[in-house]
């Protein structure tokens, strides 16, 4: 369901995955607030994602406000904007649709919040959306202070593709054997204000491919990443994991080192790129604040990301051209 100009709008929790619901949903949210596609937004989710708008709720207090609800009682599982059955079947969005309003109304209504108007949810097809302005507005989640911290661990442990996640004991000797070579290293886990806390105080912070690795791109806290190569492309405008890290989803130019490894790499693989990403890409272990990482070749890249982002029936950029960007320029 689309944004209207209407007296109340209730955004639903997001139905899927964390990382789409931080790059491809928040900031869109933020963007109808600040452009006053409504008179009052009221957004429904769980007490956490509070964190995600503290901006609006302060600086909009008397538009915008926030319901925390209980978890989202939706069927199958979280993927990009939407649900999968235990078959990897995509649920009729229409179906979904019905249940979040549902599910969003009552919320509205046992927290004591006005339950009318229309509700806004993602179009759940994998509808990736700019990560600028008309589109998007992202705003860091950094918070001031030291840099105490030199290595976050991010786990995978989610229940779909589970061949993409580490064992506990590989991450227990991971682990131990960053320690071994000097280094603080703590594991960043929910809830958000914890993560955000984690990644706000590190050097850098590493992971498989997954959603808390985007929080630490909001948070300006530099990032090595491992996952699939080029033989992977995700979304319908077939761009590749490394694309998505370092430009596309990179609203601020976060520091980001993608590594094509696959998804089960090795300990000592993982120790040598990350001790080698600490000295090209880690914040200093003296730095008090963080500079803005945004550099020439990023900023090049973001406005080539452009010409493929949309639909490519709409788009007046030619195949050919947008094929040649997508493949060797970003």
């Amino acid at each position: 369901m689309t944004a209207s100009t209407n007296r109340h709008l209730i955004v639903a929790p997001y139905p899927g995955e964390f990382g789409w619901e931080l790059m491809n949903w928040q900031g869109h949210v933020r963007q109808l607030a600040r452009a006053g596609a409504c008179d009052t937004m009221t957004i429904v989710g769980s007490p956490d994602r509070r964190s995600l708008y503290a901006d609006l709720l302060r600086s909009m207090s008397n538009r915008v406000r926030f319901c925390p609800c209980r978890p989202v009682d939706l069927p199958g599982h979280a993927c990009d904007d939407h649900r999968i059955d235990n078959s990897n079947a995509r649920f009729d969005p229409d179906f979904m649709a019905t249940r979040l309003e549902k599910f969003t109304r009552n919320a509205c209504r046992q927290a004591g919040f006005e339950s009318t108007g229309d509700i806004l949810m993602p179009p759940m097809n994998s509808t990736m959306m700019p990560t600028g302005q008309p589109k998007q507005t992202f705003v860091s989640l950094h918070r001031a202070g030291p840099i105490d911290i030199d290595v976050a661990l991010v786990t995978r442990e989610r229940d779909v593709c589970p061949e993409r996640n580490q064992s506990t004991a590989w991450w227990t000797t991971l682990e131990r054997r960053l320690q071994s070579c000097g280094l603080v290293v703590v594991r960043a886990h929910p809830p958000l204000n914890s993560a955000i806390s984690v990644f706000s105080r590190s050097r850098i912070a590493i992971g498989a491919s997954t959603g808390g690795l985007h929080l630490a791109s909001l948070c300006d806290c530099p990032h090595y990443v491992w996952g699939p190569g080029a033989e992977a492309l995700w979304t319908p405008i077939r761009i590749t994991n490394r694309q998505r890290y370092e430009t596309i989803w990179n609203p601020f130019g976060t520091e980001c080192r993608y590594d094509e490894c696959g998804w089960q790499p090795s300990i000592e693989h993982v120790v040598h790129s990350t001790l080698l990403a600490l000295r090209q890409i880690g914040m200093p272990a003296f730095a008090a604040t963080r500079p803005k990482r945004a550099n020439a070749r990023w900023l090049i890249r973001r406005k080539l990301s452009a010409l493929i982002m949309g639909p490519p029936k709409r788009s007046k950029v030619p195949w050919r051209v947008r094929e040649f960007v997508r493949s060797h320029l970003i």
